[in-house]
């Protein structure tokens, strides 16, 4: 058994292998994950997200200095090729979990490495000699891997994987990873024999943590990781630190600006005197909490990521957590005092045991982004584990190795490798959640039931599916919870419209932007509720309210004008399409109904001008062409008005009103054959469609078609539109 347990961990040494077994546990618990739908934030990050549309969005140097915008890029990538089918972005989140996987293999044999250059040697696999030289006193190959497979094995990774948009917290943490191993390498290279390898090094270094913190801002902490690697493994004289302390002021004044640069606190023209202020408006995301509150309620938190890394039961993508009023609330002090009880066990190991120090602090380090004094309106999510867990990585198998009895190390072996199997198994399972997202809130009230955002989100996603009866209990589930949740009354209010429930669903809008003020959204949908009861002059309040608050809101001064219009007051019309274009410069919608404005003042000359200008921005626009028709039509001009008319039936053969005007068009001009085939392609969208039976039955008598010419007069009769007298006396003696 020993011997097999010997060739077992000598063949899984070898790094072909290694890396072989690792690809094969990522694609093995993950497989299931590629056609998981968009759940939650994917909607708006990518399927709604019109900029990822356009690569060149993300292609000059300056958008790749704006914030996240290298993962914005990734995505622009995968919608370029495969536009919103799921499957490439899953494949692309896959391949970077296990390319994280890799880097930690490898970085945790340049850690050990490391330390045995500083005398460090590492538990031998066997305590007494065997004839196989390469097992004997080589486990650090053993350790990389299982500390590997545990990264990308734990189920607390999933919601970095499997939840696409969070691919901003696993591209950081590739480069993250990627840019500690390059500066091991570095240093290792450098008290070995310095050279140009040792210079290439560094470069990667750099360039890697510059990656990761234009994938996301928790890589500002890399600084903290260096320093660390730099004491346990090369440099633990304060002497040397004193030398060293000078040149290391530089580059971290300098990491510090190029975190503010990518951040934007430059791009309005920062002055040096209000640089710290806007420091601190950068770290704190919301107000509403205080940075007291956020750490005080982050020692909870941060005691629960322990928990869910040691036992992964419980896991949840939207755990609910209460704020803390201070450090006297609840059981904080006692969580407090854990945690420093885990800091002081990692720091007394400094010397003997500098791997145990180096997870542990690896795991706070990494955390002081996102769970300490930078206020962040939610206070725990588990994606936020995905870089600490290799801290927690590191230490299990070193723990296992160091301490557990016997001969031969056999024993960590099998404990690992069980380990592995069942964090394998729950992470399959766990993946199942993602197959929709009422599997996966659902999960959540099931487990938090005091969470109004999860009844929230189910009432969303039975709202997208049409069933609003449904919608309407969670989203009162949600407000018992949470009874000034404006999102959900406002969500309420859209449900209650769509059953027609108008009156309900106006004082669910008022109760949004009572509870929220500068809601917008709520403001809007309540404008379109007041269309539909035909209060006009109530529709113009809640837009001007929507416009006031967000000037660049969707339709806004579309609708403005449009509501202007309906009350004639045609100058404030032609004013609110103007302010529109002002925000959405080549808006085509604003345009034509500029155009439709105008042409209403009688100033056809402009009409026509603002309709060409809305098919120079969208030539495919039906509704362009359609006006500008019944333009040329109004001034007799029948032969440009067909030209139009045909335009529009081209792109959008479903629109009744444009087959009836072309008609009328071929009628003017005497051309009865065609206009009798366009009133009757009317008919065949619409068979109730009056005016076309009308002028189908006036069309027909002129071709002698009399017996036709009846049957579409009585038609147009029995639909109550008056028949000139002349045409019924003319077709009596027919009858």
């Amino acid at each position: 058994m020993m011997l097999n347990v010997s060739k077992i961990v000598f063949q899984l040494s070898r790094r072909r292998i290694a890396l072989a077994v690792l690809t094969l546990a990522v694609f093995l618990i993950y497989s299931h994950t590629m056609r998981g739908p968009f759940v939650l934030d994917d909607m708006r990050m990518i399927e709604d997200n019109e900029s990822i549309r356009n690569l060149g969005n993300y292609l000059s140097f300056e958008q790749l200095l704006k914030r996240r915008a290298l993962v914005n890029l990734t995505f622009a990538i995968n919608n370029r090729f495969g536009g919103t089918n799921v499957f490439g972005y899953h494949l692309f989140n896959i391949a970077i979990h296990l390319l994280s996987g890799v880097i930690v293999y490898f970085l945790t044999i340049s850690l050990y490495q490391a330390l045995v250059l500083m005398g460090k040697p590492l538990p031998t696999f066997w305590k007494k000699k065997h004839r196989d030289k390469k097992v004997e006193n080589d486990v650090g190959p053993i350790l990389a891997l299982f500390t590997a497979l545990l990264f990308v094995t734990h189920p607390i990774q999933t919601q970095a994987v499997t939840y696409i948009v969070q691919r901003y917290a696993s591209m950081a943490a590739l480069f993250y990873l990627a840019s500690v191993l390059f500066y091991v390498k570095a240093r290792i290279s450098q008290v070995g024999k310095p050279g140009t390898c040792t210079v290439f090094y560094y470069i990667l270094a750099i360039i890697s943590g510059a990656l990761a913190v234009m994938s996301k801002e928790n890589a500002a902490s890399l600084p903290g990781v260096i320093v660390l690697v730099e004491w346990l493994c090369f440099e633990r004289s304060w002497r040397a630190w004193k030398k060293k302390l000078p040149w290391l002021a530089g580059p971290f004044v300098l990491w510090f600006l190029f975190i503010l640069l990518i951040c934007g606190v430059f791009d309005s023209g920062t002055e040096p005197g209000t640089l710290l202020e806007d420091f601190s408006s950068l770290t704190q995301e919301t107000k509403v909490i205080s940075r007291w509150e956020y750490l005080c309620t982050q020692f909870t938190v941060i005691v629960k990521y322990i928990r869910l890394l040691l036992f992964p039961a419980g896991q949840n993508i939207d755990h609910h957590i209460d704020f803390k009023k201070g450090f006297w609330d609840g059981a904080t002090p006692v969580y407090f005092l854990l945690l420093a009880e885990l800091a002081a066990w990692g720091a007394v190991h400094f010397r003997k045991n500098p791997v145990i120090t180096a997870g542990v602090f690896w795991f706070f380090i990494t955390l002081s982004v996102e769970s300490s004094f930078i206020p962040i309106r939610d206070a725990m999510f588990e994606h936020r584990l995905y870089l600490p867990m290799f801290g927690f990585a590191l230490l299990l198998p070193y723990l296992f190795f160091r301490y557990l009895p016997g001969q031969t190390r056999k024993l960590p072996v099998i404990l690992l490798f069980l380990t592995v199997t069942a964090l394998s198994t729950t992470t399959y399972i766990r993946n199942e959640t993602y197959k929709d997202t009422l599997t996966l809130w659902t999960d959540v009230v099931q487990k938090s039931p005091l969470n109004a955002r999860g009844h929230y989100n189910i009432g969303q996603v039975y709202l997208n599916q049409g069933n609003y009866e449904e919608a309407l209990r969670w989203y009162k589930k949600a407000l018992k919870l949470k009874p000034e949740y404006a999102q959900a009354y406002n969500n309420m209010g859209i449900a209650l419209a769509a059953l027609g429930r108008l009156e309900e669903a106006i004082n669910s809008y008022h109760h949004a932007v009572r509870y929220k003020p500068d809601h917008a959204q709520a403001y809007y949908n309540m404008s379109l509720s007041h269309r539909e009861r035909g209060n006009t002059g109530d529709e113009i309040a809640a837009l001007l309210e929507t416009i006031r608050i967000d000037p660049g809101y969707p339709d806004a001064f579309n609708n403005l004008g449009a509501a202007y219009m309906a009350a004639g007051e045609k100058s404030s019309a032609l004013e609110a399409y103007r302010k529109g274009l002002e925000t959405q410069p080549g808006k085509a919608g604003l345009l034509i109904n500029l155009g439709s404005a105008y042409s209403s003042l009688g100033n056809n000359v402009e009409a026509i001008s603002w309709l060409n200008k809305a098919l120079e921005v969208d030539p495919g626009n039906p509704r362009a062409y359609y006006n500008l028709g019944n333009i040329y039509s109004d001034e007799e001009k029948m032969e440009q008005a067909i030209e139009s008319y045909r335009q529009s039936i081209g792109l959008d053969p479903g629109f009744i009103d444009t087959y009836y005007n072309c008609g009328n068009a071929y009628f003017k001009l005497g051309n009865m054959p065609e206009a009798i085939a366009l009133y009757e392609k009317a008919l065949e969208i619409a068979p109730g469609h009056a005016s076309a039976h009308k002028n189908l039955a006036i069309a027909h008598f002129n071709e002698k078609n009399f017996e036709r010419a009846i049957e579409h007069c009585d038609r147009a009769i029995e639909l109550g539109t008056p028949i000139q007298p002349a045409l019924i006396e003319a077709l009596k003696p027919y009858r």
